[in-house]
């Protein structure tokens, strides 16, 4: 079954049985998702949830990959959740990360985004150092107070993002093995007709992505 609750933010998949004993155990590895069928990462939580379309008729079914919104870290010890998650509210984290797009909107320079993550402050521009100012200081709002927790903040979506851009494709077509009782692999091969990855830099990364943001 696919669930989603809009309003907790709470989306995934369950079944009667356990998720690991009816799919292959190939689709909890991010590896699998990837053509030569190798990931570097330094991440130690969850960046990625399943999702499933059901088939009205038959029992193929496809198998997607989506990413969770930046701000929910849900320790896991592999990439991918597979089961129900339900995304925590009231976050340091969702509310870190949702500053910090909204500050890289107004930067005038894309260069400032590399000087920050690597901590090269002195080379930003004059105009980029004064939208900064203006958003980083000790007396404002923001949880980040300075250049250096912004730089660590950014270097998190990066890590993400590089991930991310590892991955060739998002979703594999599943059959229903009566013999077995689980799923097999019908088509292991990148599915065309699916939305898959599309080359995007770190910034459009960044502007495009999910943030966790509560509503109700």
């Amino acid at each position: 079954m696919q669930e989603e609750n809009g309003c907790d933010m709470s989306k995934g998949i369950h079944s009667n049985k356990s998720i690991y004993s009816i799919l292959p155990s190939e689709i909890f590895s991010l590896e699998s998702f990837t053509n030569d069928g190798k990931i570097s990462s330094e991440i130690d939580f969850a960046i990625y949830t399943l999702n499933v379309e059901i088939p009205v008729n038959g029992d193929e079914i496809f198998v997607y990959l989506t990413l969770i919104p930046f701000g929910n870290f849900i320790e896991h010890p592999s990439l991918i959740l597979p089961s129900t998650i339900r995304l925590e509210g009231n976050s340091i984290n969702s509310e870190v990360l949702v500053k910090t797009k909204e500050v890289i909107l107004k930067l005038t320079d894309d260069s400032t985004i590399d000087y920050l993550l690597n901590k090269k402050f002195d080379e930003i521009s004059v105009n980029d150092k004064n939208i900064l100012k203006l958003e980083i200081n000790e007396e404002g709002p923001w949880p980040v107070k300075s250049l250096d927790e912004l730089s660590e903040k950014l270097f998190l979506l990066k890590n993400i993002y590089d991930v991310n851009k590892q991955v060739d494709f998002t979703s594999f077509s599943l059959k229903w093995n009566g013999d077995t009782n689980r799923f097999e692999f019908l088509n292991i091969q990148k599915d065309d007709s699916k939305e898959n990855p599309k080359p995007q830099s770190f910034k459009e990364f960044i502007l495009m992505g999910k943030y966790f943001i509560p509503t109700c």
